[in-house]
């Protein structure tokens, strides 16, 4: 994020806490959607007891 920031990218972020991932989404230059993800434990949903 820190990269797209810096070259002014526009991008936007979710979180997928059921697989406690994060994805990052922005568009190429030809208009298709690039996505990034990376897993964070921390993200993970906490268990329903």
């Amino acid at each position: 994020m820190a990269w797209y920031d810096k070259l002014e990218q526009p991008y936007r972020v979710e979180h997928f806490g059921w697989i406690g991932w994060r994805g990052i989404f922005t568009k190429d230059p030809e208009g298709n959607t690039v996505e990034l993800v990376a897993y964070h434990s921390p993200l993970l949903d906490q268990p329903v007891k």
